[in-house]
């Protein structure tokens, strides 16, 4: 079973504006999504630890993945392509590794400011995002010899709602593609 949540704080006033984006009101929010993945976490973890994650390339959340070094270098630009309408091109999010960590089993990383990446007036979300840091985790569960995954996101947005939806469902398919994949084993 999936497990998925979401808390926001709407902020307002000058020490919350972004002048990027030109918005006074932006609302801070996380998201996040857990399940037991019926594998070793050593099996789970040489899969999830690949900042590519070869397993999820299939997903139907994501129609491509590309990276401009080494899937565990911190500072690996992974670019994800997800899939548009009608077989059009969709969105691209932009994400920087920040930390592996193979003893705690975990990976942190930050989408990129749209400044930095995204051409004027493109976003793969709904609303205006910023400040988008997440972490996903591994975790044994030794008296079943499974491993416990979590996968969280912490951002301000706009449209915090609509953009909790959207990460949700990245997350729980993210998941879904590692249990499926180390359920073949």
């Amino acid at each position: 079973m999936i497990r998925t949540g979401v808390r926001c704080t709407l902020g307002v006033g000058s020490r919350r504006q972004n002048v990027r984006f030109c918005c006074n009101r932006l609302s801070a929010a996380s998201a996040w999504c857990s399940a037991v993945v019926p594998a070793p976490i050593e099996q789970v973890w040489a899969k999830a630890r690949q900042f590519d994650v070869p397993d999820i390339k299939a997903s139907d959340m994501i129609a491509d993945i590309t990276l401009d070094q080494s899937a565990t270098a911190v500072g690996c630009l992974r670019t994800i392509a997800l899939p548009g309408v009608d077989g059009a091109p969709g969105p691209k999010v932009y994400e920087t590794l920040v930390a592996l960590d193979d003893d705690e089993k975990y990976v942190k990383y930050r989408i990129m400011p749209y400044g930095d990446k995204y051409p004027e007036g493109e976003s793969p979300f709904p609303g205006k995002v910023i400040d988008y840091n997440a972490k996903m985790q591994c975790t044994p569960v030794t008296a079943t010899n499974e491993t416990f995954i979590t996968w969280g996101a912490q951002w301000k947005s706009d449209k915090p709602a609509e953009t909790e939806a959207m990460v949700n469902g990245i997350f729980t398919a993210l998941i879904s593609a590692i249990s499926a994949a180390n359920a073949q084993k």
